[in-house]
């Protein structure tokens, strides 16, 4: 039986495009760079092989649209492009290649798309700041946020999101701002909610926000989240606790998405050479609530998942994912890498 559904699911991955109803949407290094999606119970419900053949070496940023369109930001030698993968269409990707400098942050708004461009180090990519692009064509349409822009200097985002309330949240120069979206694009202040170098979650459901503290180097510093309304007012935090102490919260690769069932999924690298849970990336269940720890439901091993998404199942049924031809997939794989860059979410 157990044969017999392993050629059954490589059949489906042959034929064409795969329906999926899931909830946990990653990108990985899988047989080259993919995208996958998985129950939250991390069951393999479909996904893409070698999605983005030759136009990237690694994927920094991820998201999805109400209507099962995906945004990834796929990163080479620090210069980014946008891709919009459709339902059941192949990527198509934008001319971000020339505007996108070190990709941080990616949210959906009003019909338009925001990505958080920073120097990072680097000087190539012509624009740093928060870029907008439209939405239904991928198209560029301008630095909404250039880099000397107040509240705080846009060179150096730690996050770019799209709230539940249809707004902008950027964290970048120390301090987090709220922005209203016009039709048009335009960005309008609203309100700079906290201070603190920080990315930002949302919590399912609610239009309360969690932050969680980063170094000057956009890197984690453990596993505390305050928790705000939106409103920017401090309700508490959220410290998670009980986990395998082979995991590591502050090195690697590491992301995480509220769900709207409660729990709490973070995406995190577990080290051979302490006691728990095997080596390879993992993700992990919290509770939302009290962030202890649940259990471990999925190891990818050395493919490296990243970018975690919680996808509620309205939606996660529209995406549909095409897989590459077999040809494609030994053209990806023998594309060398030139740089690799971790992010932390």
């Amino acid at each position: 039986m157990f044969t017999r559904k392993l050629l059954l699911g490589a059949l489906m991955l042959a034929i064409g495009p795969l329906a999926a109803r899931a909830d946990l949407l990653v990108t990985t290094r899988a047989s080259g760079l993919s995208i996958q999606l998985y129950s939250n119970s991390g069951a393999l419900e479909s996904g893409s092989s070698n999605l983005f053949g030759i136009w990237a070496e690694s994927l920094d940023c991820l998201t999805f649209a109400q209507d099962g369109t995906v945004y990834a930001i796929g990163n080479t030698l620090g210069e980014g492009n946008l891709f919009r993968i459709p339902p059941g269409q192949k990527p198509s990707v934008s001319n971000g290649g020339g505007v996108i400098n070190v990709p941080i942050g990616l949210g959906i708004g009003s019909g338009y798309v925001f990505v958080g461009s920073t120097n990072a180090g680097f000087s190539i990519g012509p624009q740093t700041g928060v870029l907008e692009f439209n939405a239904a064509t991928g198209a560029f349409v301008r630095n909404a946020l250039p880099l000397s822009t107040p509240p705080s200097p846009h060179q150096a985002e730690s996050d770019v999101q799209v709230g539940p309330d249809g707004e902008l949240y950027v964290s970048a120069g120390g301090v987090v701002s709220r922005y209203a979206i016009a039709s048009t694009g335009t960005l309008t202040l609203d309100t700079q909610l906290a201070d603190g170098n920080a990315k930002i979650l949302f919590h399912a459901g609610s239009t309360d926000f969690y932050l969680r503290p980063l170094d000057a180097n956009n890197a984690p510093t453990g596993t505390l989240f305050g928790h705000y309304d939106e409103d920017g007012n401090l309700l508490g935090t959220l410290q998670l606790t009980g986990a395998p102490s082979s995991v590591s919260f502050t090195s690697g690769v590491s992301s995480y998405a509220f769900g709207d069932d409660g729990i709490l999924y973070a995406e995190v690298g577990s080290a051979p050479a302490l006691p728990g849970l095997p080596a390879g990336n993992h993700i992990l269940r919290f509770n939302a609530q009290t962030g202890a720890y649940i259990d471990s439901i999925l190891n990818s091993g050395s493919n490296e998942i990243s970018n975690l998404n919680y996808v509620p199942s309205a939606i996660a049924a529209n995406i549909s994912l095409v897989p590459e031809p077999a040809s494609l997939l030994l053209l990806g794989s023998a594309i060398p890498v030139l740089y690799r860059r971790r992010r932390h979410r």
